[in-house]
């Protein structure tokens, strides 16, 4: 009888010391995750936001693809026309507007336009007509 139980509590020291020895690891795992492992973000983005609109009758126009020449990211209008995105603060930007739905609202062009901004700027609003 005494053979089992000091086997019994063989097995439970063993299992309690694996337990407290993942414990352990997995805190502190998550302490280090917690210190060093989130990207931080230190506010140098710029958000781009606008209205397309149709250049005849200056109706907003939804579904248009917004994209970027280096920047690998895009977004598309809403039904009323209107886009935003953040992207990295550069000294200039080179953007598309592309129809992407084709005859669903009109078939449009491709437009880009390249821009120029300060420095400083936090924000750009732009007003975009396509025919």
């Amino acid at each position: 009888m005494n053979k089992i139980s000091q086997s019994f509590n063989q097995s439970r020291k063993k299992l309690l010391r694996g337990f407290f020895g993942l414990f352990s690891l997995s805190a502190m795992l998550f302490v280090f995750q917690a210190c060093y492992g989130t990207p931080q973000d230190f506010g140098l983005d710029v958000l781009i936001e606008g209205t397309v609109k149709a250049e005849q009758d200056g109706l907003a126009v939804p579904h248009i693809k917004v994209s970027f020449s280096d920047i690998d990211q895009y977004t598309t209008t809403d039904d009323s026309g209107r886009f935003s995105i953040y992207c990295p603060r550069q000294s200039s930007y080179q953007m598309y507007f592309k129809d992407e739905d084709g005859e669903l609202n009109k078939l449009f062009t491709q437009k880009d336009t390249l821009f120029s901004v300060h420095e400083d700027t936090t924000e750009i609003n732009l007003n975009i007509l396509i025919n």
